[in-house]
């Protein structure tokens, strides 16, 4: 195929090139391109997807650098205020017959970079190609240097980029792109090693091995910030994903997340760990919002800090804002399942569940017919409009997946099959209640009319992370003015005003000091 072909003329190049290289390679960045003013003159793009990366060196023990580099190259552009299409979805692409055009079509962008990265020793060579949409090459260019100065090499990259396309740099971009301090191989590798392995994990396992890699990075050098934020990413996904339900793990995120912040101001990826940890569960709603923004304000790009943030805005009622980002976030990382399957769920928090059931079937019927969420957003749609056995059908299907199924009882309940309720009940009360099944006990008691039982699993802790979200639900409206109720979305931060459909914001009230005691001790009076 077309891409085969070029791969392999890539790899006869490059052959040709490392050839002629002996000792060490230059730390300064050789751009091979058509000349400046073919730079200068470039065309204008806003949209752009850089296709993962050809490992030229040929050694299955570093095939995390080429995965290292591609997401540093995409970080870079993206901080840029470049629409960059996002590692997940592009990943997809790897050993593609397709060619760029279709590429380009497919992901809605103006321009493609496909490129190669070889490692000799300490030695390190991207090469990178632009294509426009339409499959013209307008710029190639290569970037060699050593391993200690790679982040010279990136924002080499980044600037010959924006220079191609004329992006006008802000004077903050051109300061970041003139500093590039060199970083410490060792650290370095650690931390590409734990970032290659959380992309893809999905045990326990694989990410306590992503966590010893970024562990390993930090005790090496403390002040590197993106340990440190690669650490925080691992701890909000787990307490997202339950793999490790201990809820420490939301401790270490915030942990992780500020020192990153407190290393390197400019971390968006920290930010974006810091927005996570506060929303689901640190509830201080106004730094929550206040990092989301500055997430978004440092990298446009980051696809799963616009999705989050979606979450966080529909909490508040405010779901025209929220469809927005969760749109954004699904243009930016479109083949990732979830930027598609759970947008329908977003309208739940208007009560528009007639839109959420059209855009629902959509998803199943189009796009994810056998998808946990896809179905489960379904089920809870069509439960709310009363259409129960399209319901329970595609319920059945979410409940394939063990997350799923204690929903359930919930669309028993609501279809008034309170026997099978019941038992679905009695079943999660049989296998000792986590969180999230106490949420959902709390809910389909309240939907069956019994009052005391779910203000008993309401109240359960330590409470599912999801839970304020529920506070939103229909079986709640004849809960909602009593003081149990209350007394827990208070623990949330939060509370509802009267006859409203989403809860406010509340302070977070610090601890009360102890007071001093004894004789040596004094205060004003009032």
């Amino acid at each position: 195929g077309t891409v085969v072909r070029r791969v392999r003329a890539r790899r006869w190049r490059q052959a040709r090139r490392r050839a002629a290289v002996t000792g060490a390679v230059a730390a300064a960045v050789v751009l091979v391109a058509w000349g400046i003013g073919r730079l200068i003159g470039g065309p204008s793009m806003e949209r752009l997807a850089v296709l993962p990366l050809i490992d030229l060196t040929d050694d299955p023990e570093q095939e995390y650098l080429a995965a290292g580099v591609h997401e540093a190259l995409i970080a870079e552009l993206g901080q840029l205020g470049l629409s960059v299409t996002a590692r997940a979805t592009v990943a997809q692409y790897r050993n593609s017959d397709k060619g760029i055009r279709e590429i380009a079509q497919e992901l809605g962008v103006d321009g493609v970079i496909e490129g190669s990265v070889f490692r000799g020793g300490d030695s390190l060579e991207i090469a990178a190609r632009l294509y426009d949409r339409d499959e013209r090459e307008l710029w190639t260019g290569t970037f060699d240097g050593v391993l200690p100065n790679v982040v010279a090499l990136y924002r080499g990259f980044a600037r010959a980029i924006a220079d191609q396309i004329r992006l006008s740099l802000r004077p903050a971009d051109e300061a970041r792109l003139g500093e590039a301090a060199p970083v410490n191989p060792a650290v370095y590798e650690a931390y590409l090693r734990g970032m290659t392995i959380l992309h893809d994990a999905t045990t326990a396992e694989q990410y306590e091995q992503a966590i010893a890699y970024f562990n390993q990075a930090v005790e090496q050098n403390p002040a590197d910030a993106l340990a440190w934020a690669g650490l925080a990413d691992c701890y909000v996904t787990l307490g997202h994903n339950g793999l490790i339900p201990d809820p420490s793990v939301w401790s270490l995120a915030r942990a992780a997340a500020e020192r990153a912040i407190r290393l390197d101001s400019t971390s968006a990826e920290g930010w974006a760990a810091l927005a996570d940890y506060q929303t689901y569960w640190g509830r201080d709603w106004e730094e929550a919002e206040q990092a989301f923004r500055k997430a978004d304000e440092l990298n446009p790009s980051l696809a799963w800090n616009h999705y989050h943030y979606a979450w966080y805005l529909a909490l508040f009622g405010r779901v025209e804002e929220a469809v927005a980002e969760h749109e954004r976030a699904k243009e930016l990382d479109p083949l990732t399942p979830m930027h598609t399957t759970w947008l329908p769920a977003l309208y739940w928090f208007s009560r528009d569940f007639e839109t959420a059931l059209t855009e629902a079937r959509d998803v199943v019927e189009n796009h994810y017919p056998e998808g946990g969420i896809a179905n489960y957003v379904l089920a809870r749609s069509a439960a709310e409009v009363g259409l129960f056995e399209e319901a329970i059908e595609a319920m059945g299907k979410a409940a394939r997946f063990p997350f799923f199924r204690p929903f359930m009882g919930v669309v028993y309940a609501k279809a008034g099959r309170d026997e099978d309720a019941l038992r679905m009940a009695r079943e999660l009360e049989a296998q000792g209640p986590s969180p999230l099944e106490a949420e959902r006990l709390s809910r389909l008691h309240a939907t069956l009319g019994n009052r005391e039982e779910a203000l008993r699993w309401l109240e359960f802790e330590p409470p599912h992370f999801t839970l304020p979200w529920s506070f939103l639900a229909p079986e709640y409206d004849s809960l909602r003015g009593d003081p149990r109720f209350q007394a827990v979305v208070r623990r949330m931060n939060l509370e509802f005003e009267p006859g409203a459909l989403a809860p406010v914001p509340l302070p977070v009230v610090p601890p009360e000091l102890p007071r001093a005691t004894g004789a040596g001790s004094s205060g004003t009076g009032g």
